[in-house]
């Protein structure tokens, strides 16, 4: 009965449906005769597959396109958006001017004088020329403390009164011979160091107090080094034992690296501590240039 049912093509039998291959579409498949499934040729199979591929590929770019629309209209209403914040802020700059030019108008039928308090927006006024500010421009509410040298005149300087901000990373510039070593090394350093230490003891506090003037070297005087408690100057002599010391190592920068590559798990698997990557030591450093970062080649030359 059953074999009756699907030969006669009876719904819900699935005897005899034809079945296709794999890699081969369903819609290709050969039609069902009384022998069973027709195999596709070659070339069929071949051009089953493309066509198959061409609407593959034509839902994609549909769907492609789809998106790309979808992402304009998003782009088009944030726009929008941007656009109705930014002109209710200037209908709202527009309606606070009124108001202000309402109550000048106000008050100036009133009769107030040029004292009197308008209740208008305050508004700092701007530093006169020349003037020097207390307050940094990046920290507001910052005091800042200032070094004067007043009228510095050693060597190439003619009469120089320089500011210098305490706290901050301070450059000195100028072309081969203006006198920028002799600022910072022969008048400010020198002058600053004999007033600190001046200042360092009891004796010379009371001293100053009293009247005493310091015997500046190179220029008027000096203000403004009474909140200096230290001076120490860096320059390009090794500071430590060997050439390879520079100010990183003076400030301990070199010590908090080594510990960084020290805390690594491939360092502490092998064992290494801090030390081992210091580029002092023999196992640490490259053995090429042993640590200075150049290579000192000798040249012999012919006489």
């Amino acid at each position: 009965m059953t074999l009756a049912a699907a030969e006669a093509g009876v719904p819900g039998s699935s005897y005899g449906k034809p079945k296709s291959s794999p890699g081969t579409p369903t819609s290709a498949a050969a039609g069902v005769g009384a022998k069973g499934v027709k195999k596709l040729s070659g070339k069929a199979a071949k051009a089953a597959v493309i066509a198959a591929n061409a609407a593959a590929s034509v839902a994609a770019n549909a769907e492609f396109l789809a998106r790309e629309q979808e992402s304009q209209d998003y782009a088009t209403a944030l726009a929008a958006g941007h656009a109705a914040a930014d002109q209710a802020q200037l209908d709202a700059a527009a309606r606070n001017q009124t108001g202000a030019d309402q109550q000048r108008t106000d008050a100036a039928g009133t009769g107030l004088g040029a004292g009197d308090d308008l209740g208008l927006p305050y508004e700092e006024p701007a530093p006169s020329p020349g003037a020097a500010s207390s307050e940094s421009p990046f920290t507001p509410h910052e005091k800042i403390d200032w070094l004067t040298v007043n009228k510095a005149d050693l060597h190439n300087l003619q009469d120089v009164t320089a500011h210098i901000p305490l706290k901050r990373l301070v450059a000195i510039t100028g072309v081969s011979g203006s006198g920028k070593s002799t600022l910072a090394r022969d008048v400010l350093l020198a002058n600053v160091q004999t007033g600190v230490q001046k200042r360092s003891t009891k004796a010379g506090r009371d001293a100053l107090d009293a009247g005493e003037q310091i015997p500046w070297t190179g220029c008027e005087s000096v203000t403004g080094f009474e909140s200096v408690d230290r001076v120490l100057e860096v320059d390009q002599t090794p500071i430590g034992k060997t050439p390879r010391s520079c100010p990183a190592t003076y400030i301990g920068f070199w010590d908090t690296i080594r510990k960084l590559f020290a805390d690594t798990l491939e360092a502490k698997a092998r064992g290494y501590a801090s030390n081992r990557f210091s580029f002092n030591t023999g196992e640490g450093r490259c053995p090429g240039c042993e640590g200075q970062g150049i290579r000192t080649i000798g040249m012999s030359f012919l006489p």
